[in-house]
C-alpha cells in the first residue's frame, strides 16, 4: 500500500484516495484489471429559491356533476379567506450549493441557486428581510401565475338587494347572501357571488360571477364579468364573460363568452337567442321539436377579424410614418453646417421617430396575440351530447350551417372551408 501511495502522490492524486479498494487489490493479487483507486466529488449545485404558501392556490371552481344528472353550485369554492397579520406566503432563499474537488485535490465550485423576485400585489406587509409576507386585512386572497399576490377586501350583503340596500358598487369582492332584485345593480372589481338568484337585476365584475340560483333576466338583465360567468341557468338575460359561461340550460338568452360554454346536468339544452363562444361549447341539446329559432356561434367572429384587419393597417401605417421620419432625419443629419432650427428639427423627429417605434412595439405584442388567440378559436368545435334540432344555425368561423334534420350524438367540426357532422 505504502508503494501504490507514493505513486499516487508522485502523479499529484491526492484526493478522495480509496485505501480499502487498493487493499482489496493487492490482497487479490489480480493486476490485470482496470481498479479506481481514487475518485472525486462533483459539485452539488444550488436550489434556487422558492415560495411556500400558507393558503390554497387552487380551488374547485367548477360546480359537481351529480349521478342523478342534477348539477351542485353549491360544491364550487370561490373564496379563499385570510385574516389581518396572517402569514400567507414565506420566502425560501437559494443555496450556496456544495463544493466538489478532483483527485489533485483542486476545489470545484457549484453553481449557486437562482433567486426569485418578490411577490408583486396589494394587501400584504414584507418583512424587512423581505421574506415573509403577512395579511393587511381580512379578506379574500389570490394569487395569479405565482407572481402577483392581492389580497382584496370583501363586502357582504346579509340579505337581498333591494330597496333597503340601493345599488352595491364596491372596490373589492361582493357576496350577496340573498337575491338581486329588479332593477338593482351590483358592480365590483372582483368577483360577485349571489347565493340566491338575480331576476331582473344586473352584475358588472371586474372577476368572475357565480350565480347559485340563476337568472331571470326578464329581457333587461346584463351580467358582465372580466372572467367566468357560472349560473345554474340563464333566461332572457345578456350575458358577456370574458372567459367561460357554464349553466344547467339557456333559455332565449344571448350569450358572447370569449373563452367556452359548458351547458351541464340532465336538461343541459340551448333554447332560443344568441350564443357566442369563441373557444367552443359542450351541451345536451340544442333548440327544440318546436324548431325554435336558435344560433350558435363559435370560432373566430367577424368583429374580432376586422379589429385584427384594423391592427395590421396601423402597423402599416406606423411603418409608413417612420420610414418618412426616418428619410427626413437622414437628410437633414447630411447638411454639412447644421443650424440651430435643422438640429432642432432633428431633436423633433428623433422624438417623433422613438414615439412611433414604441408604439409599433405595443402594437406587434398586440397582434401576436390576437394571433395566438385567434388560432386556438379555429379548433373550436360543438359537442353535442343528445340532439341538435332543426331552426337551429350553426356558425363556425364565420361560415354558415343551416341544421335541416335532428342529429344525435355528434359534433361540428370546421374542416378546410365546410363545417363537417361527426359522432361523438
Amino acid at each position: 500500500v505504502p508503494d501504490i501511495m507514493r505513486i499516487l502522490n508522485h502523479h499529484d492524486i491526492k484526493q478522495g484516495i480509496m485505501r480499502d479498494a487498493i487493499h482489496d487489490l493487492l490482497e487479490r493479487k489480480d493486476f490485470h484489471d482496470t481498479v479506481i483507486v481514487a475518485k472525486g466529488r462533483e459539485p452539488v449545485d444550488g436550489d434556487d429559491g422558492h415560495f411556500v404558501f400558507y393558503f390554497r392556490k387552487e380551488l374547485k371552481r367548477k360546480p359537481k356533476v351529480l349521478e342523478n344528472g342534477t348539477v351542485d353550485y353549491k360544491s364550487m369554492e370561490l373564496f379563499e379567506s385570510v385574516k389581518n397579520g396572517q402569514l400567507v406566503a414565506e420566502y425560501v432563499p437559494a443555496t450556496n450549493g456544495v463544493f466538489g474537488y478532483d483527485i489533485t485535490g483542486k476545489l470545484l465550485p457549484p453553481k449557486r441557486g437562482k433567486e426569485l423576485p418578490p411577490l408583486r400585489g396589494k394587501g400584504f406587509m414584507l418583512t424587512e428581510d423581505k421574506k415573509q409576507y403577512y395579511s393587511l386585512l381580512d379578506g379574500i386572497i389570490e394569487m395569479e401565475n405565482d407572481k402577483r399576490l392581492d389580497i382584496r377586501n370583501i363586502y357582504t350583503v346579509p340579505g337581498n338587494v333591494d330597496a333597503s340596500t340601493g345599488n352595491v358598487n364596491f372596490n373589492g369582492d361582493v357576496n350577496v347572501m340573498g337575491s338581486i332584485e329588479p332593477g338593482y345593480s351590483v358592480i365590483a372589481t372582483g368577483n360577485v357571488v349571489v347565493d340566491g338568484g338575480c331576476e331582473g337585476g344586473s352584475i358588472f365584475a371586474g372577476k368572475d360571477i357565480v350565480l347559485y340560483k340563476g337568472c331571470q333576466g326578464q329581457g333587461t338583465s346584463v351580467l358582465h364579468a372580466d372572467g367566468n360567468i357560472v349560473g345554474q341557468f340563464f333566461e332572457s338575460v345578456k350575458v358577456e364573460a370574458g372567459g367561460d359561461v357554464m349553466a344547467s340550460y339557456l333559455l332565449n338568452s344571448v350569450v358572447e363568452a370569449n373563452g367556452t360554454l359548458t351547458v351541464e346536468g340532465k336538461k343541459g339544452v340551448i333554447i332560443g337567442g344568441h350564443i357566442i363562444a369563441k373557444e367552443g361549447i359542450k351541451c345536451f341539446a340544442i333548440g327544440n321539436v318546436a324548431e325554435v329559432p336558435t344560433k350558435v356561434e363559435v370560432g373566430i367572429i367577424k368583429d374580432d377579424l376586422g379589429k385584427y384587419q384594423q391592427k395590421i393597417k396601423d402597423l402599416e401605417k406606423i411603418q409608413q410614418e417612420l420610414t418618412t421620419y426616418q428619410q427626413a432625419l437622414d437628410k437633414l443629419m447630411m447638411q454639412p453646417d447644421p443650424t440651430e432650427k435643422i438640429t432642432h428639427m432633428c431633436e423633433r423627429l428623433s422624438k417623433g421617430i422613438y414615439i412611433e417605434k414604441k408604439r409599433q412595439k405595443e402594437l406587434l405584442e398586440e397582434r401576436d396575440e390576437m394571433i395566438r388567440i385567434m388560432n386556438r378559436q379555429k379548433l373550436a368545435r360543438i359537442v353535442i351530447r343528445g340532439s341538435v334540432y332543426p331552426g337551429t344555425k350553426i356558425i363556425m368561423n364565420s361560415d354558415l350551417f343551416l341544421v335541416q334534420e335532428n342529429y344525435s350524438n355528434v359534433q361540428f367540426v370546421k374542416k378546410e372551408n365546410t363545417i363537417d357532422i361527426v359522432n361523438s
